[in-house]
């Protein structure tokens, strides 16, 4: 089982994350265990570095490209009473998330998207910030781009945040590619299922 999910996001990480062929150097396979058994699977280009919160709920990602720097944060949290959301009910509570950016923004509204996902639609929102706008530059450690959003899922919710300069980078397309290819999946009970 194991070695058949690990070849299948293999072929999808090839798939998904790459522009070109990828072999499977070319990208990390990161897992979380959460909740009552539920295990996430994120391939992701092996450029990126990742850390983990303490709590294991958590994981940002960093890209170690100097030229396209990013920051992509997803947290899991376990949908207790596997509620099911309407497109317009994700929207609804990223539309609230995004509020926070839009006085700041170049942009000044909000412009929602959905993004297909294996876990089905996510909604998404991209702002640029006023204060980078005319700089040639963006310092170290800093961004001119946020993207907000959330993935819904009968397991899990996942709110996601990626920092990046410009939201036409190529690592924050790389990013929402990831959000495209990670996968969820109820972990067999031990109890229940010794190993033989």
């Amino acid at each position: 089982m194991k070695k058949l999910l690990v070849l299948a996001l293999f072929v999808l990480g090839s798939i998904v994350l790459a522009d070109e062929p990828a072999s499977e150097e070319d990208f990390s396979l990161h897992t979380l265990s959460i909740g009552s058994g539920i295990g996430i699977y994120i391939p992701t280009p092996k450029t990126w570095k990742p850390i983990k919160s303490a709590d294991g709920r958590t994981i940002k990602f960093y890209s170690m490209n100097p030229n396209d720097p990013m920051s992509f944060k997803m947290t899991f949290i376990e949908n207790i009473k596997q509620q099911r959301f309407s497109l317009d009910t994700v929207a609804d509570i990223v539309a609230k998330t995004a509020e926070q950016y839009v006085s700041s923004s170049v942009e000044g509204e909000i412009n929602l998207y959905s993004l297909d996902t294996t876990l089905g639609k996510a909604v998404l929102a991209g702002f640029n910030d006023k204060k980078y706008q005319d700089v040639a530059t963006i310092p170290p450690g800093e961004y001119s781009s946020v993207t907000t959003g959330l993935v819904p899922h009968s397991q899990v919710l996942v709110p996601l945040t990626i920092l990046s300069n410009g939201t036409d980078s190529k690592e924050l397309e790389m990013a929402r590619n990831v959000i495209s290819a990670f996968y969820v999946l109820k972990l067999p009970n031990k109890a229940s299922n010794p190993t033989p």
